[in-house]
């Protein structure tokens, strides 16, 4: 009995001393190397059996020779590091299985890296199974079992590409189906995605044809049939055979969207269309929710790896939508901008990046998207900067330097150190050129529409409301005596898909008739005023050409869309093509690629969403950029060794921030002007600078104070940098408020708009052609974890983690959120001015500098119900803490 009594205790101690198993196991950052998928769908076939496979398959093809090998280390004891790993990679599971490798036995390796270690076994052979596990040890002294085996297959070339998963597909049901009328049923799906539609139908002859519609928007119980601006709407004609059958609707390709530059969607997905409600008309038969399938295309996406909830309703809507846009944005790969034109734009992936980072522990789509647009460069100067910000973001998220190394050079010349002129800063505008064309940007729309009658202007306006309208094209319509009495006529004030032309693309024509008064004497010119036209036009006075803007299909070089540029033309009061004093005919030639065409009844708001922001020869927003792509370079540069490169890299960066401040600070106001020569100061001149950490201490509350008096007066995209400028200023209450607004421009409109899926602009008057179904506007998302919540790597691979919440009066607030070295959980209890409690949860092999208000300047703290001091670092208290769950306590003394 004695002997069984210290077998147990012994059994006991060991069982204490011993490690977790490591688990999640990674090649080249993907976790689900070993899956496979049949037509997009997650299948029961393992890479061993793919010689038996018959049906067409996708899988993970690593293209490395050598990978980098990553995991999650296990422990239920506070303050655990990993002090060593042991790998065993193999050519058969059955190897690993005796604990024995055949490619590579690591042995036992000190060493705390556990996201990304570098195979360095036999050579790896193309398009070879290979299977590994791993064990570690920590500095408890606590040895683990080892893991799960891991498979992966290399690609037929191991050229060192981006390895990513393939495109998944889902099958959604209806949430609810509504009967509008016999053989006529309205469906939603909860939310929008980007899908196919499957529907399984009975008929009882072979003459029945029933009619599908499917939009992103609804309207008086219907889908929208004229949703506007780029929002979808798509109807089919779909005939049914005797008997029951599952039908697949073919979705019609757009040619914008698929078009050159666009990418393309995968074969076995086919084309997809972002919808939400889907009409039935003409079918008889009840419908349920099993007759109707969405097939859902997405990246692979792991709704579980994060959560979040707060004590403010609208905040916890504002987060779901923002997760819920980085699934269904994800569609296509790289990350495309959204369906209008499915292209890859720097600004995009910046903030699709971030989004994915707090929403699924994934890495490899963002590197990916990031290292596409490093060699398809887009033409904002500042959006080339931030390709810089991306390898930033990748490197502090992942710990891993691949991508960096292979693209080192390229990312350093996207500095824009070549356009550095002799005032230290740089410009785009005095000469100096690099590869490709560049413009300064800022922010996006320049302008924004606004209600317009096309219109002829002498002294006082003449509108032009209506004209004669037909489709199709012939040179003899331009001129004034044709017979256009048997033409319709249609609105000049809106498309013409809403006035009967429905679905049509391509030529047609305008004829206005107007009757000019007589020549005025002190008048020398005449402006012909059309406003927007959608997609490129000419036009002619009695014949006589006056204006071209945009190209037709037939020009040298192609169609090229002009649709968001107002077409304003001056005549001379004197040209022989003005008939004075009598009936004139304003003929215009429309082409249509897509979508809406024609006269759009559009005018410009010429701020856009720019805050009046003056252009110069050397601009704020872009030098801003300059400096902080500089200082990260040079962190970068330190990451790879390269110690005198990041030395010189620092020290341009330190000139540029000096003579920023020097030539663009206005020592009258204390704020920045948009640019040398102008005195005018916007909101993105300050908010940029404030949010790159340029802003001098004694300008601070300036800045702070005019951003305050400028509110939203950006777009959604440029509200990444806003409220990232203001929680780095430490401004909470000013964050939570626009984070949590319900105004007109905020992310809850989004919602009340009717939009599950972010929106390219705060609402539709800000941008007549936006997408209800872009990334950029989902910022929120990474905002609330990043900032809100405070959870940011200091160290790569969250070796380090800063948890600095600022809950301004936000009572209680809890968040999930992934890391490649485990899941973080905060959750905070807050009593502004009184008591503020933090619960965090840090995953083993990381450590955490953790931020809280202080509350007064005599306060009380204690750390897992210890007594700590701290320190203080202005309004915040920091405290050091190990992994493991931990409580603080902060309170007024």
């Amino acid at each position: 009995m004695r002997i069984l009594s210290i077998n147990i205790v012994l059994l006991l101690i060991v069982r204490l001393c011993a490690a977790q198993t490591p688990s999640h196991l990674t090649t080249d950052l993907l976790e689900h190397t070993g899956r496979v998928f049949l037509d997009g769908y997650p299948a029961n076939v393992s890479l061993a059996e793919l010689g038996n496979t018959i049906e067409r398959y996708q899988l993970v093809e690593i293209h490395s020779a050598q990978p980098m090998l990553g995991w999650v280390m296990n422990s239920n004891r506070p303050n655990t590091l990993q002090t060593a790993y042991r790998i065993l990679l193999a050519s058969s599971p059955e190897i690993l299985v005796r604990d024995e490798a055949d490619m590579w036995d690591s042995g036992r390796t000190e060493s705390d890296n556990s996201t990304a270690v570098r195979y360095n076994g036999k050579a790896l052979q193309p398009a070879t199974v290979y299977y590994w596990k791993i064990k570690t040890w920590d500095n408890h002294g606590a040895e683990s079992r080892f893991s799960q085996v891991k498979s992966f297959i290399t690609a037929k070339a191991l050229d060192g590409a981006t390895a990513l998963y393939p495109s998944q597909v889902s099958d959604e049901f209806p949430v609810t189906i509504k009967p509008l009328g016999k053989g006529h049923s309205f469906i939603d799906f909860g939310k929008a995605s980007f899908g196919r539609l499957k529907l399984t139908l009975t008929s009882g002859n072979e003459t029945d044809t029933v009619t599908v519609r499917l939009g992103e928007c609804a309207k008086d119980g219907q889908v929208d049939r004229n949703p506007g601006a780029s929002i979808r709407y798509a109807e089919y004609k779909l005939p049914l055979m005797a008997g029951t059958h599952t039908y697949a609707l073919k979705i019609r390709p757009d040619k914008r969207n698929t078009g050159p530059g666009s990418i393309k969607m995968p074969e076995y997905t086919g084309e997809v269309l972002p919808f939400r409600y889907c009409e039935i008309e003409n079918y008889a038969t009840t419908l349920n929710s099993t007759n109707i399938v969405r097939q859902t295309v997405h990246y692979p996406f792991n709704e579980t790896a994060s959560a979040f909830h707060s004590s403010d309703s609208v905040l916890n809507q504002v987060w779901e939508l923002c997760k819920y846009s980085v699934k269904a944005t994800s569609f296509s790969t790289p990350y495309p901008d959204g369906d209008r034109e499915r292209v890859p734009y720097e600004a995009d992936q910046l903030i699709s990046q971030l989004c994915h980072y707090s929403a699924d522990k994934e890495y490899a789509i963002g590197r990916y998207s990031h290292e596409y647009l490093i060699d398809h460069s887009t033409w904002p100067t500042e959006w080339l900067m931030q390709s810089i910000l991306m390898a930033w973001n990748d490197y502090m998220y992942t710990g891993n330097t691949v991508s960096l190394q292979k693209y080192y050079d390229a990312l350093k010349n996207k500095t824009l150190i070549a356009l550095k002129e002799s005032n230290g800063l740089i410009s785009t505008r005095t000469g100096k050129k690099i590869a490709g064309d560049m413009s300064d940007i800022v922010d996006w729309p320049h302008s924004t529409p606004s209600l317009h009658v096309p219109c002829v202007h002498i002294t006082n306006p003449i509108d032009l409301p209506t004209a004669k309208f037909k489709t199709g094209d012939e040179v003899t319509w331009k001129n004034s005596d044709f017979n256009d009495s048997d033409w319709s006529e249609i609105r000049t004030t809106k498309q013409w898909e809403s006035q009967g032309y429905d679905g049509y693309d391509g030529y047609a024509w305008y004829r206005i008739h107007f009757v000019l008064p007589e020549k005025p004497v002190l008048k020398d010119s005449v402006l012909i005023n059309l406003g927007q036209i959608d997609d490129a036009e000419e036009t002619y006075l009695n014949g006589v050409r006056v204006g071209k803007t945009g190209s037709f299909p037939s020009d040298e070089g192609g169609f090229f869309s002009r649709y968001n540029i107002p077409r304003t033309y001056k005549i001379s009061a004197n040209d022989p093509a003005i008939r004075w004093g009598k009936e004139n005919v304003l003929a215009v030639r429309v082409y249509d690629d897509s979508k809406g065409g024609g006269i759009m009844g559009l005018g410009v708001n010429k701020w856009g969403e720019t805050d009046g922001y003056v252009f110069t020869d050397y601009n704020t927003v872009v030098n801003a950029y300059h400096y902080h792509a500089l200082r990260l370079m040079s962190v970068l540069a330190g990451a790879l060794g390269k110690t005198q490169e990041q030395a010189q890299l620092s020290k341009d960066a330190q000139q540029v921030k000096n003579q920023m401040n020097k030539l663009l600070l206005n020592p009258q106001t204390g704020l920045y002007r948009d640019g040398i020569g102008t005195d005018h100061s916007s909101l993105h001149a300050n908010m940029y600078p404030l949010a790159f950490g340029m802003v001098p201490e004694k300008n601070k509350q300036k800045v702070i104070d005019f951003i305050h008096s400028r509110g939203l007066a950006c777009s959604v995209y440029g509200a990444q940098a806003l409220v990232d400028a203001i929680y780095n200023a430490n401004d909470a209450a000013y964050g939570l408020k626009i984070l949590s607004s319900t105004d007109e421009r905020s992310w809850y409109n989004m919602i009340r708009a009717g939009s599950t899926i972010s929106l390219e602009a705060w609402d539709n008057k800000y941008k007549s052609d936006q997408d209800w179904n872009h990334i950029w506007g989902a910022a929120a998302g990474n905002l609330i974890t990043r900032k809100l919540m405070g959870i940011e790597p200091i160290e790569p691979g969250f070796g380090k983690i800063r948890i600095k919440p600022q809950p301004a009066t936000l009572k209680q607030a809890a968040i999930k959120a992934p890391s490649i070295r485990g899941d973080i959980y905060v959750s905070f209890d807050n009593q502004p001015g009184e008591r503020f409690t933090l619960e965090v949860e840090i995953p083993a092999n990381s450590a955490s500098e953790v931020w809280l208000p202080k509350l007064s300047a005599k306060y009380r703290l204690t750390v897992d119900n210890i007594t700590q001091r701290g320190t203080v670092d202005g309004e915040f208290v920091k405290v050091e803490i190990g992994s493991g769950k931990h409580s603080l306590v902060i309170l007024t003394d």
